[in-house]
């Protein structure tokens, strides 16, 4: 009986100690900068979507926040040496400052923590490196991006809404940036839409596309357009809806829903828009 409970014991110390190691491994290779020497990764936690305050000073000085979206990464590093020899909280904030500004970031804030700007790969980074004084320190990572949506409407909360307000606006048909080509994970809210249509042969529609301000207003008009006519396209070819019960349009950057300021504020403007035309 012992040796039973001893190996199941030692089964799951292995388990587990494979599985923290595997979980480090990820936390390590989205980890934009090394470590400091003599660290070693103590604790990750990865979420592909949160929300994060980042403290900035603004330009009269005074100290402010914002909240930023998207893929969250954390990472705490345990120092291994000596603890007379731990590095002071200055040496770790220094290393990432000199870090982050070689690679064309900024410094926005720099007291208790450390946050910084960076852009990198055709993404926005939101850093932030805490200390407790002890050598060891965690750095926050935050990679904007919009929420990659799960959760759908119905075909029939579609109708609903198109009864009351004539109109959908969905947020689940998503392109290559800068380009008309649907993603694959568009599929499960066409498939809404094509539900709804083939519910209500008598219901013809127009399907208009939206951008943000991004580049050119010409650019984006046909942008838009291209991408409201591949939605169609697509609801012809994969999902059997008559051609003649849809018209697409684009109308680019000039019907926001929001503010082009923010990287939130760009995402609620990148749409497609379902009209009811009859």
């Amino acid at each position: 009986m012992k040796k039973m409970i001893f190996s199941l014991l030692a089964i799951f110390l292995l388990y587990t100690t494979s599985y923290a190691m595997s979980l480090f491994s990820s936390c390590e290779e989205k980890a934009l900068f090394s470590p400091l020497s003599n660290h070693k990764v103590s604790f990750c936690e990865e979420k592909a979507f949160d929300n994060y305050d980042f403290r900035y000073v603004d330009d009269n000085g005074n100290t402010q926040s914002y909240s930023k979206s998207g893929e969250y990464t954390k990472i705490s590093y345990a120092w291994k040496g000596e603890f007379e020899q731990r590095p002071s909280k200055e040496q770790i904030f220094k290393n990432y400052e000199n870090a982050v500004l070689q690679a064309g970031g900024e410094v926005l804030y720099n007291y208790t923590e450390v946050n910084f700007h960076l852009k990198k790969g055709g993404y926005t980074f939101y850093i932030q490196v805490n200390t407790d004084y002890s050598g060891t320190y965690e750095v926050i990572t935050l990679k904007e991006a919009p929420l990659d949506q799960e959760v759908f409407m119905t075909a029939a909360t579609i109708q609903k809404l198109m009864e009351e307000d004539g109109q959908v606006n969905f947020y689940g048909i998503y392109f290559d940036i800068d380009k008309s080509h649907i993603k694959p994970e568009s599929e499960a809210v066409l498939k809404e839409i094509a539900g709804y249509l083939n519910s209500n042969p008598k219901h013809t529609v127009f399907f208009v596309g939206h951008t943000d301000l991004t580049g050119s207003l010409e650019h984006n008009q046909k942008l838009s357009e291209l991408r409201a006519q591949e939605v169609v396209k697509t609801l012809i070819e994969k999902h059997s809806v008559t051609e003649s019960r849809m018209k697409a349009f684009g109308i680019g950057p000039l019907s926001p829903m929001s503010s082009n300021s923010t990287e939130e504020g760009k995402a609620k403007n990148r749409r497609v828009v379902m009209v009811l035309s009859n």
